[in-house]
This record gives structure tokens, sequence and C-alpha cells, in this order.
């Protein structure tokens, strides 16, 4: 059974103990933000301008499985490994209102992203989910033999702004773009 950051502080009385009142911590998606919220405190940058998030070596069973599914259905065969996924020149790239990437959605990886996007609007602006590209990451020369070793799937999330009454932005992204990492091994 897995228990949130939260839990732990409250069954230790961390914030007692510390003489401190931490932040809620209860989801993946808090600590997203966090990380976010502080790298653009450090660097100087409008916490608006997230537009791309990665999620890098996703290894839960059911969303390996979704992303075989998809797999399946945009290259018309069966996934028979991580192996076989492009890697991020050649990625599969879905658009929305498509099965495809509503599947990807509908992950616990992309559903904490959603939920990020919601919980933290005040920070991040109102934002929608331009397009999911699905790719395998690759570490090359970490093998045996200098080989590359795969992992994966990842994810590259592409956000946009929604302008008021709905409108999505379009057109070409402005030079002050930022991007958020975020590790999801597990999650």
């Amino acid at each position: 059974m897995a228990y949130s950051t939260q839990y732990w502080i409250d069954l230790h009385d961390l914030d007692q103990q510390f003489g401190t009142i931490s932040p809620p911590l209860s989801h993946q998606s808090d600590m997203a933000f966090l990380y976010w919220n502080r790298a653009c405190t450090e660097h100087d940058v409008n916490p608006k301008t997230l537009k791309h998030i990665f999620l890098s070596v996703i290894t839960t069973p059911e969303t390996q499985q979704v992303v075989d599914h998809v797999f399946a259905e945009t290259m018309g065969r069966s996934l028979n490994s991580v192996a076989e996924l492009p890697l991020w020149d050649k990625r599969m790239t879905l658009m929305p209102e498509t099965d495809e990437f509503e599947a990807l959605v509908a992950t616990a990886q992309v559903k904490g992203i959603v939920w990020m996007l919601l919980q933290h609007r005040e920070h991040l602006g109102k934002k929608t989910i331009k397009q999911i590209s699905v790719f395998k990451d690759e570490i090359t020369g970490v093998g045996m033999g200098n080989e590359p070793i795969r992992r994966g799937p990842s994810f590259y999330i592409e956000l946009e702004d929604v302008q008021s009454g709905g409108a999505q932005s379009g057109g070409a992204q402005s030079p002050g773009v930022q991007s958020a990492g975020v590790q999801s091994a597990g999650v």
C-alpha cells in the first residue's frame, strides 16, 4: 500500500517536530507543482509559462497496457516490447478528440498532470493539453559494451493556454516557453 507524503508528515508529526508548516502534499501533482514553482522562483520566471511536461520511465503496468493498445491502434500492429517504441525523433504524437489521446489522458500519470493544472490554475493559468507524444527513453553508454539501455515508455505533453471564452491560443510558440520534467516511475 502506498501512502502520500502528507500521510507521513501527519503520522510522525513532522511539522510539530521541526516547527514548520508543510504545504499539502497529498498527490504527485503537489510535488510536481512545488518543483516547478521553486524553479520559476529561482530563475525569475512566471509559472504561467509552463508549456512542456515530460513524464519519464513510466513503469505502471496499467499505463504500459494503455501504451500497448495505443501503439497497436496507431501503428497497426501489436507492441511486443518497449524496445519497439519509437525514439524521440520518430515519436507517436496523438491529438485531442482521438480515442488514443483520450486513453492516454485516462492514465494515472496524465490524470496527475490534469489535476495539477486544475488545482493550481491560479498560479499556472488556464491550460489545456494540445498533444501527447509517446516515445522510448534511451540512455547511451551505460550498459555492457557501451550498449544503450532502453527505458520507457515516456510521454511528452504539450500544453497551451486557454483564452477567455474557451478558445486555445494558436500559432507559433513564444521564445520564452519553459519546460518541466516530472519523474513518474512506479506511479
